[in-house]
């Protein structure tokens, strides 16, 4: 029971997203009394000494009990169901593009056209393109559907080698991109895809449409994803905001092609604001959540550095780096009262780096190698407030992993995390952190280990 308990538990965390990455600061009660999920302050609480061994941790033990007894009586009291996970989206999407300061290279290739449902090769001239006006909108519909569609129109204007500067349109109808449709100066019907006549004009098409994404802005109107999970809980998610991407040195041979490169260098994608409200149903209860993000970026970067010794060894390091920063996210959760849940978190940083080392040697292919290293680089104070029923708790401290050239088997969260307790509650009263922490780890740990 308690495996469905502590996974149901993960519902919680869900519905906050970022559960780990949250930065809204709570008012403090200056003499709290009673039970509350406010999250502890850390200038009160640093120093507090008291904490009874035997009335502390029962009432911590409490607090987690109740909380597996109350998620696991949804998970036990769930029929079986035997559904496929279906999503449903609706909403509006508006966005647009910089206009290219200098013409868009599109380098000579071949692809292959389905004629007559027979693949065909054409070939592609190059060409260089100016184009302006990017911009365009999306309705998402997903009522009745399996995956839900999307009715996007894009509009803007291009003109090839130094010609004529002409009036474009692009209606995507599906979010694989397989039913695309170009209409060219408003022109109907659309230009047929599957033929060699119009494939250069579709493959342009495709070109300007990547390099647009690499520098998009977007906003979202009253938009909404539902989710109905395979276990049968149902997912309604509403969101309004907007983000912004940031792409340089586009390949578009990688993208578009087979070209076995990188397929930029570096790449960020940002959420100005973004407000989510998130209800997760489960036999016909629910819980609540809300998330708000602020200046939220994510950067992924790649680089390869190639050395050759002697002529005859190559040694490749290739490298991909993950960033994530941002100045605010908060995110709280509500399951009828009995169950409150708050989460902050402050002075984030976070950087991964994935370092592949791959030694080739023509003169003695046994000396040839590859291997994978992790470089974690993560600080970031969080806080946690709990109300379970009659009882709360409260929790705020520094969690760190530095570590460099570990292999992914080697990663462990418990060896490499360090954890620096600042905070602690229990219903309200402000408690040593440090036994706060040792009791309420050991306490978890032991429920998990009984399942």
């Amino acid at each position: 029971m308690k495996t469905k308990a502590f996974r149901i538990f993960t519902v919680l965390a869900i519905l906050l997203v970022l559960v780990t990455m949250v930065a809204c600061k709570n008012e403090v009660k200056e003499q709290p009394q009673a039970a509350s999920a406010e999250i502890p302050s850390e200038s009160e609480g640093s120093l507090a000494e008291n904490f009874d061994m035997e009335k502390d941790s029962a009432t911590i033990q409490k607090v987690f009990t109740d909380l597996f007894s109350l998620i696991g009586n949804l998970s036990g009291s769930s029929k079986d169901v035997d559904t496929e996970t279906t999503v449903k989206a609706t909403g509006e999407l508006s966005f647009k593009a910089a206009d290219n300061k200098e013409a868009l290279s599109v380098a000579a290739t071949t692809v292959k056209v389905s004629i007559d449902e027979v693949a065909t090769e054409v070939d592609i001239p190059a060409a260089e393109i100016l184009y302006s006006g990017f911009s365009g909108s999306a309705t998402l519909d997903g009522a009745g559907s399996k995956d839900g569609t999307i009715e996007a129109e894009i509009n803007y204007s291009a003109k090839r080698d130094g010609g004529e500067m002409t009036a474009y349109k692009i209606v995507v109808k599906d979010f694989d991109f397989d039913k695309i449709e170009l209409y060219v100066a408003g022109s109907e019907p659309a230009l047929e895809k599957n033929s060699k006549e119009n494939a250069a004009e579709y493959y342009y098409a495709q070109a300007i449409f990547f390099d647009c994404i690499a520098k998009l802005q977007a906003t979202f109107t009253n938009a909404s994803v539902q989710i109905n999970a395979e276990d049968g809980v149902v997912y309604d998610i509403a969101f309004n905001g907007g983000f912004n991407v940031d792409i340089e040195d586009l390949n578009l041979e990688a993208i578009l092609g087979d070209a076995d490169v990188n397929p930029f260098s570096v790449g960020s994608f940002e959420i100005s604001n973004l407000d989510l409200s998130i209800a997760a149903t489960i036999n016909g209860q629910t819980i609540n959540g809300k998330v708000c993000l602020k200046n939220f970026g994510f950067i992924i970067g790649f680089a390869e550095d190639e050395e050759t010794v002697d002529g005859t060894t190559t040694t490749t390091v290739s490298t991909v780096s993950i960033q994530v920063d941002y100045e605010k996210v908060s995110a709280s959760a509500n399951y009828g009262g009995a169950v409150v849940l708050n989460v902050e978190s402050s002075d984030n940083h976070f950087k991964v780096d994935i370092v592949t080392t791959k030694v080739k040697d023509t003169a003695d292919p046994n000396k040839n190698s590859s291997k994978t290293t992790f470089n974690v680089d993560l600080y970031s104070k969080l806080g946690l407030g709990l109300k379970v029923n009659e009882n709360s708790v409260g929790f705020v401290a520094g969690f760190d992993i530095d570590v460099k050239d570990v292999k992914f088997k080697d990663l462990d969260l418990d060896k490499n995390i360090e954890v620096e307790p600042k905070a602690a509650t229990i219903n309200g009263r402000y408690v040593n952190p440090q036994l706060f922490y040792e009791v309420t780890k050991s306490i978890i740990e032991g429920m998990v280990k009984e399942d």
